[in-house]
């Protein structure tokens, strides 16, 4: 009897990861001044409604000193397209369906002035959910860099001077495509301090020096069906200043497809600020869609 509980509790502790393990669906890291030195940082995480939930016990931000997020809200982001057949829901464990958590620090303090390659924020965490265009159901890496600045009068800035709130995207990582139609989608990135934007492809990240590993026919710069896979697809666009992503795909294989974006914030020429949003787009079937998709 001793000998079957052991080879149950190890059974048990065998499969547990493989139960959690498609549940993140990436996010993003922003910061924000808070005065007198200070900075408050989100960790903003997304999560498949298919998988397990994700633990609101605080998160830590790794960077020049550690940050710890607490949790403060969970809402379901799922599209709705209330004019069509389009509505999932996190309740109904719709495939597409996206819940969003939120957490945020308390004020942090940071003193000194950034490398050239800057300071940065980063989280990790385990698991990304099965992805048609990348291999290894694997984790993920998100960051945010922030990078030093010199004023016009030739003084580069502490830190302690708060003299940057990173860039944002203001729409939530929601996006969920139907098929044979042009899908179009923007994740709206934004700046508090009104400094120049620009909009990028980045390469999701699986550890500080890992990316992700793409299968035949997506790259970096074409992470969703395009010609590669069907000649009447689409190419995959992206307006570097508007934000604004375009695809065409004819039926393609239903599922969660990996992308990462990034925003590239330029003050007086300079490079000050970078936050990456690693958050995977889903693709349903011709079945799942309305004939006339509203958009």
């Amino acid at each position: 009897m001793k000998s079957y509980k052991r080879l149950l509790v190890l059974l048990i502790l065998f499969i547990s990861p493989a139960l959690d393990a498609s549940h993140y669906l990436g996010g993003e890291i922003y910061w924000r001044c808070a005065g007198n030195g200070n900075y408050i940082f989100t960790l903003t995480l997304y999560r498949d409604c298919t998988g397990a939930n994700i633990t609101t016990t605080p998160k830590t931000i790794s960077g020049p000193v550690p940050i710890t997020c607490n949790f403060v809200s969970q809402t379901d982001v799922s599209p709705n397209c209330p004019n069509s057949a389009l509505n999932l829901t996190c309740a109904g464990g719709d495939d597409g369906a996206i819940e969003k958590f939120v957490f945020v620090s308390a004020p942090v303090a940071l003193n000194g002035i950034p490398p050239a390659n800057g300071w940065e924020f980063s989280w990790t965490g385990f698991a990304r959910p099965t992805l048609e265009n990348a291999g290894g159901n694997t984790g993920y890496y998100l960051r945010s860099v922030m990078y030093p600045y010199t004023d016009p009068n030739g003084v580069t800035l502490n830190a302690s001077t708060c003299y940057d709130n990173s860039p944002t995207f203001d729409q939530d990582a929601n996006a969920v495509t139907c098929p044979n139609f042009l899908f179009e989608f923007n994740h709206l990135p934004a700046d508090k301090d009104i400094d120049s934007l620009v909009f990028d492809w980045a390469m999701p990240k699986l550890g500080a020096n890992q990316n992700i590993s793409w299968n035949s026919g997506y790259s970096l710069g074409a992470p969703f069906p395009d010609g590669s896979e069907n000649p009447n697809n689409g190419p995959n666009t992206l307006d570097r200043f508007s934000g604004e992503i375009t695809t065409l795909a004819n039926n393609p294989t239903e599922g969660w497809y990996a992308s990462c974006v990034v925003i590239k914030e330029y003050r007086c020429g300079q490079l000050i600020g970078e936050v990456y949003r690693d958050v995977p787009v889903y693709y349903l079937s011709t079945g799942d869609c309305p004939v006339n998709p509203s958009t």
